[in-house]
């Protein structure tokens, strides 16, 4: 393997993890208060009264998503729109590098 392959390895990492990581700490509910967040989305939304009921917080991990409820209907998504296509395209390219790593192997080993 060549030495500057390493290196690009290590970039790869370290940029992958960082959305990840991102993501993460939108839906973990211990690393921010979702009911003051869910406030301040609510109000800069635009015309809010202040007198619709706070319902709850709907969390999933696959893909990140954290949906504040509101009685009226209203729905705030609290996970920024670019987070899961960019962990899509991260995830598909660590796949398709680690199958060229697994077929440049078996290559070599029966060359």
């Amino acid at each position: 393997m060549a030495d500057w392959s390493y290196v690009a390895m290590a970039l790869f990492g370290v940029v992958s993890l960082w959305p990840i990581g991102f993501g993460l700490l939108n839906v973990v509910p211990w690393f921010k208060d979702e009911h003051e967040t869910c406030f301040v989305y609510r109000r800069q939304g635009g015309a809010w009264d202040g007198e619709d009921e706070f319902v709850g917080v709907d969390r999933t991990f696959v893909p990140f998503s954290v949906v504040c409820r509101w009685g009226d209907g209203y729905r705030q998504q609290l996970v920024v729109d670019w987070l899961n296509p960019t962990v899509a395209v991260i995830v598909g390219l660590f796949g398709a590098a680690l199958l060229t790593a697994v077929i440049s192997a078996v290559a070599r080993r029966r060359g």
